[in-house]
């Protein structure tokens, strides 16, 4: 009677949730001890290996696997996997490994897929573990864009100190201070009032009982989420920064104070200077009326009171010798004033008004369109889903491949429900056009009160090219011609040129 072969059985699961529930795992088991037994193997050892990726050879349950088989006592024939993927989602690895077998003369037995040791076979292999690298990687760059649009949304997915994450109202992760919060903000205030590094970390300890190294509140200090922002991680807004969702736990100004200060007291001098500072709004629109350069700003160190606290001074300055500096609150009076002069006239509201429920219509049009177009794909994608699930069904399709599928259809559904919810809001005309009246002519109280993002944003509106300041006055270099348009102001009109 023919003496059964010895094989070995190797099982993998990629994530704890799959790892936990187990349901991934006892199914490859089952799959690859029944087909054993078909193929005339005995498995005398399984190996698992519970939520690890497939993505490097170096794995626990692998190593060991390696180890049972090299050792000739045990007398092993094959190496039972219930697909490749399983092994390794990397071609280079998956090749390495599979020689490394044939070296050990251990035949690679798949439970679901048709490869062996022939020219064919070998073919085989190398296709289908360039698949499941090619799998891979499309998980990965989904991962990344799906990272991408969180930051785009405003949404921060590493939570620092003094932040958890929470489900919103859409299921996604969300930032919320949580216990450690109150300390975060003392380092801020602290730093503020002069205290170092050592000082904020004592402190802490002994109020608060809340440890922490040195590093450890350098890298609290310097992070821009604290105070709502957050930064361009990906390049995708010029290196500016990205208005966050969560809730901040300081002002964007103290935050840009502690950064003067932590600036001043470094001797780093390839710190860069914030482009986002909401200290000065206008330092990257002024322009110096002597030289033409851009002009920068900082907070100079005044005189020492008798109380020993010393005056901070801003200004706005040019880096050039010989040039123009002006107190903070000059230039900013004077812009605001600028932005009073900005009137439109009431005959041009009316004419505005028309333009923009011409636009609306047209926008209204497109999302109409595209709203159609979402559902026609959601159908289509529906239609998709039911032939997978009926494949699942008939077992012509693995549940686990199944289940991927239909994973990336609800997926591309939501996509698609997004959009006709985005696409779908109600015409609200009158709204809008009391938000853009409102807008035009209030453009300095809305300024004065707004955060920085929202101020660069009527700067970039207003004053686009820059403006040097003049005697006391705002000169634009150039209006945009729409402002040029609405303005009854001469000296207005003469500064766009026409």
């Amino acid at each position: 009677m023919e003496q059964t072969k010895k094989a070995v059985s190797y099982c993998r699961v990629s994530t704890e949730e799959q790892a936990k529930s187990g349901y991934s795992l006892n199914s490859q088991k089952e799959n690859c001890s029944r087909h054993a037994s078909q193929q005339g193997y005995i498995i005398v050892k399984e190996f698992i290996e519970e939520g690890v990726s497939a993505k490097t050879l170096d794995r626990p349950a692998l190593n060991k696997l390696k180890d049972f088989i090299k050792d000739k006592k045990n007398e092993i024939s094959a190496l039972i996997i219930y697909k490749i993927d399983r092994l390794s989602r990397n071609t280079e690895d998956f090749l390495y490994f599979d020689n490394w077998l044939r070296t050990n003369k251990i035949q690679l037995v798949s439970v679901t897929e048709n490869i062996d040791d022939t020219s064919m076979g070998k073919l085989m292999k190398t296709l289908l573990s360039g698949i499941a690298k090619f799998d891979n990687d499309e998980r990965a760059l989904k991962t990344s864009e799906g990272m991408r649009q969180a930051v785009r949304e405003g949404r921060w997915l590493w939570a620092p100190k003094g932040y958890s994450f929470q489900a919103d109202s859409y299921n996604k992760r969300i930032m919320v201070p949580n216990t450690e919060a109150p300390c975060v903000q003392k380092m801020f205030n602290l730093l503020n009032e002069g205290s170092n590094m050592n000082e904020i970390r004592r402190k802490l300890l002994q109020e608060d009982k809340f440890i922490i190294s040195k590093q450890g509140v350098g890298e609290i200090l310097k992070n821009p989420v604290y105070c709502g922002l957050l930064p361009d991680k990906y390049s995708m807004n010029n290196s500016e920064y990205i208005k966050g969702i969560h809730t901040p736990l300081i002002s964007e100004e103290l935050f840009f104070l502690v950064q003067e200060k932590i600036h001043k007291r470094s001797y780093n001098l390839d710190i860069p200077k914030f482009k986002i500072n909401p200290v000065f709004p206008l330092r990257q629109f002024m322009f110096c009326s002597v030289c033409g350069s851009k002009m920068s700003a900082s907070i100079s160190k005044g005189k020492i009171h008798s109380n020993g606290l010393r005056t901070l001074v801003p200004y706005y300055h040019c880096l050039k010798t010989g040039c123009h500096r002006f107190h903070k609150d000059d230039v900013e009076d004077s812009y605001f004033n600028f932005l009073k002069e900005i009137k439109v006239p009431e005959n041009l509201l009316n004419l505005f008004k028309e333009i923009v429920i011409d636009k609306f219509e047209e926008l209204t049009s497109n999302k109409k369109r595209l709203i159609t177009m979402a559902e026609k794909e959601i159908e289509i994608l529906q239609n998709q889903k039911t032939k997978i699930i009926l494949m699942m069904a008939d077992a012509t399709i693995s549940k686990e491949d199944g289940q991927n599928i239909v994973e990336d259809l609800n997926n591309k559904i939501i996509e698609k429900k997004n959009i006709i919810v985005s696409s779908s809001s109600s015409s609200q005309i009158p709204v809008y056009w009391q938000y853009a009246k409102h807008f035009m002519c209030n453009m300095d109280k809305l300024w004065k009160k707004s955060d920085i993002l929202f101020k660069q944003k009527i700067q970039n509106l207003v004053t686009p090219y820059g403006f040097k300041y003049i005697e006391g006055f705002i000169e634009p270099i150039k209006l945009p011609y729409f402002l040029s348009v609405f303005c009854d102001n001469n000296s207005i009109r003469q500064a766009w040129g026409g």
